[in-house]
């Protein structure tokens, strides 16, 4: 437990290093660099960084499943449990497809952070109806702009002493609306290495990271039979992985 903590120190400090150095490097592309760069910029932020902060961390992904994507515009459907997810999603990703996901709005008070964070993420209030409904419409014009975004359908982490937490319809119901081409990829075992709740509590070891082939919404009947049939593809995964 104490070499826990002690490598999870050493993990906070070495996040917020290479952030720090992260952020200065990117700042002249951020700059100066149009919109129709952001697929670049998020290449770099989440290959480059996510494998620094991996790494330096002891914890390395392994990928099963899909080898190669298409280069265009997904929904990619993921379970969340602890604050690493985003970096192994970002490094285990087939074909390095760039995306944003959906963030607290809070980022948006943190100077220079807020107007990299628009650049990578849509930034949601979800306490708020309005803001809900805004990014929404945003996840919606980013898929159709060629954009990929990154949704975890349980809403957040999953704080629960169930493999998934339940589902929210809302993405899911957007994903069926319009056909999004949508992808799951099922993380199993960072919990062990970054247990829920504990940001401190760290240790080095190897993630299985499960990406799908691509799946049409509209193959299933109706959109509560597509929310059942991708919790039921991820709930395989962590129940097979958890046998082996």
């Amino acid at each position: 437990m104490l070499l826990r903590r002690i490598w999870g120190y050493w993990g906070f400090v070495w996040f917020g290093f290479i952030c720090g150095v992260a952020l200065v490097l990117i700042l002249p592309l951020h700059l100066f660099c149009p919109a129709s760069y952001d697929k670049y910029f998020q290449r770099y932020w989440y290959q480059v960084l996510g494998r620094f902060v991996l790494y330096g961390s002891g914890i390395f992904v392994r990928r099963h499943g899909a080898t190669y994507y298409e280069d265009k515009a997904y929904m990619i459907l993921a379970n969340h449990m602890t604050a690493m997810d985003i970096p192994i999603q970002a490094i285990g990703i087939p074909s390095a497809i760039p995306f944003k996901f959906l963030a607290k709005s809070s980022v948006s008070k943190i100077p220079v952070l807020s107007s990299i964070a628009a650049r990578c993420a849509i930034l949601v209030d979800r306490h708020s109806a309005e803001s809900r409904q805004a990014a929404k419409q945003a996840l919606v014009e980013t898929i159709q702009g060629g954009q990929s975004v990154l949704i975890y359908p349980e809403g957040g982490r999953n704080r629960t002493a169930s493999p998934l937490a339940p589902f929210k319809m809302g993405s899911l119901a957007l994903a069926y609306e319009h056909n999004f081409p949508v992808v799951v990829n099922t993380v199993v075992g960072a919990h062990r290495l970054n247990p829920v709740g504990k940001y401190l509590e760290l240790r080095p070891g190897i993630v299985d990271s499960h990406w799908s082939e691509v799946i049409e919404p509209k193959r299933y009947a109706s959109a509560l039979a597509f929310r059942q049939g991708i919790e039921e593809l991820m709930l395989n995964v962590l129940e097979e992985q958890g046998r082996s």
